[in-house]
């Protein structure tokens, strides 16, 4: 009984630490993937001129977030294209568990800007934001090298004290 309980605890303790750091990953992932995403939506807009509405059903196979925003576009059924897509991309941004207070408030700000302005501004918008974007994925990349492999070894080394404690 006592072994069982040791092993659980053992267990436990190590998947607690695994977790942890897989939460530090996913944000990193999902700030990477926004990085990508703000990087073709310039492109587009500079370039092709390209509409958002027409980049978000262009692009949804390729990136998760577009996805959602375009699913939310359906549900969010505003007459107004602007209305609707602010309130899509914010429930796609508030829909991705993985980001951080900071990471929705910045990216509600992208979302609201888009589409809402010309070209240049709709530029210079991404361009002031992404780079504030990127610093967040700077600094969550360190915070996963970090405390990502601290995680793992703690949640590892309190579930083997907890299972010595049960023997």
């Amino acid at each position: 009984m006592n072994v069982m309980l040791a092993l659980t605890a053992g267990v436990c303790g190590g998947a607690a630490g695994f977790f942890a750091a897989n939460r530090l990953a996913q944000r990193e992932e999902a700030l990477a993937e926004m990085l990508c995403v703000l990087d073709e939506i310039a492109v587009k807009i500079r370039w092709l001129s390209l509409p958002i509405a027409e980049f978000i059903t262009e692009s949804s196979d390729r990136y998760i977030f577009i996805q959602r925003v375009e699913e939310n576009m359906k549900v969010h059924g505003a007459d107004d294209f602007p209305g609707r897509w602010r309130a899509a991309w914010n429930a796609a941004v508030d829909g991705t568990a993985a980001f951080q207070k900071e990471d929705k408030q910045l990216l509600k700000k992208i979302g609201g800007g888009l589409g809402a302005t010309d070209v240049e501004g709709q530029i210079a918008i991404l361009t002031a934001d992404k780079a504030l974007l990127s610093e967040y994925h700077d600094r969550a990349k360190n915070e996963l090298n970090r405390k990502g492999r601290m995680f793992r070894q703690l949640g590892l080394l309190l579930g083997f004290a907890l299972a010595v404690l049960c023997l």
